[in-house]
């Protein structure tokens, strides 16, 4: 049987699979891509927010400080009119956008000075002394000054020269050496935590500074603050009743007249005369005043997130050279 010419069908295999795989695949890259994105572009609202945060925070700050602190006297005179008493520190709290300012205006003159405290003892005992008037706060077993060796506010001094041109040198006001400049010299562990915490109703900040100039407010301290500025300078029963007297003042009881001669010029000295204070403590009463020149601001910022803390002083105890110092944790 002869041979025909037959064609043979070749069967070739359909790869039906093959587009599902590469459009499987083109998802599965533009899926990683967009979750790329998505995570570049939450990064980049993250940080908006935060910046807008702290820029607000930042201002907020600022604001505080400028609208307080230079009006920190007329506050606290207010807040004893208000309240007839002696008012060293007013407290309040302001909110401002989503972020929430604990404030404390305070006058720095209204405590016992450390430096006071140094320049008319030696170091250990005037450890001892805060420790004894820290006992109430949980500060005292804190306590280890760390004075500097070269204090500020003490004469600049430096050599003529012999060639040249004359160098004119200028000295500093001569006044209280401030051996101590921050808390950071004063207390092992000086942390806004430790400072501002309220043990027996007081805070050690509420006692002691280092800024003002040495004169206490009279018109301001607490029993413990005087206690601790004084010493035995003035006994106990001295000082309970020239605190008594001064807040019969703040009352509104006017001092009584003196049965003989004339009234003294120094109101100081009347309430110490009224209050029948020995005549031999007359002499520490030069180191009392009734008006101050320095006050701090304790600003505490909260953001729901974190806490800071930030502590201005400002002292114009030399009106020509004032002082300011700030300090944040």
């Amino acid at each position: 049987m002869p041979l025909q010419n037959r064609v043979i069908p070749i069967y070739r295999r359909r790869h039906r699979g093959y587009v599902l795989i590469v459009t499987l695949g083109l998802l599965v890259l533009a899926a990683s891509l967009m979750v790329a994105v998505s995570r570049g572009a939450m990064r980049h609202t993250l940080a908006g927010r935060l910046a807008v945060d702290e820029l607000q925070h930042h201002w907020g700050v600022i604001s505080c400080r400028a609208a307080v602190l230079p009006y920190a006297e007329s506050i606290l005179q207010a807040a004893e009119k208000e309240r007839q008493t002696a008012s060293p520190f007013y407290r309040t709290r302001v909110q401002l956008g989503d972020e929430n300012f604990d404030l404390t205006v305070a006058d720095e003159q209204a405590k016992a000075n450390v430096n006071l405290l140094l320049d008319h003892t030696d170091r250990s005992t005037a450890e001892e002394r805060l420790r004894q008037g820290l006992s109430g706060t949980g500060m005292g077993i804190n306590v280890r000054l760390r004075p500097s060796a070269s204090p500020l506010n003490s004469p600049t001094t430096a050599p003529t020269p012999t060639t040249g041109p004359r160098i004119k040198v200028v000295e500093a006001p001569i006044g209280l050496p401030l051996w101590i400049t921050g808390f950071g010299q004063i207390f092992e562990d000086a942390s806004p935590e430790r400072l501002l915490t309220m043990q027996g109703g007081v805070r050690a900040t509420d006692l002691l500074t280092c800024w003002g100039g040495g004169t206490v407010n009279l018109r301001r301290i607490t029993p413990a603050g005087l206690q601790l500025a004084m010493g035995t300078k003035m006994s106990g029963v001295d000082q309970s009743r020239l605190l008594d007297v001064r807040n019969k003042v703040l009352q509104g009881t006017p001092l009584p007249l003196p049965t003989k001669g004339p009234v003294d010029k120094d109101p100081i000295l009347r309430m110490a005369k009224a209050a029948g204070v020995d005549p031999k403590s007359f002499d520490v009463l030069s180191a009392l005043t009734q008006t101050s020149t320095c006050h701090s601001l304790w600003i505490m910022a909260n953001d729901h997130r974190r806490t800071w803390h930030y502590f201005t002083v400002s002292d114009q105890t030399e009106r020509e050279q004032p002082r300011n110092s700030a300090f944040v944790w």
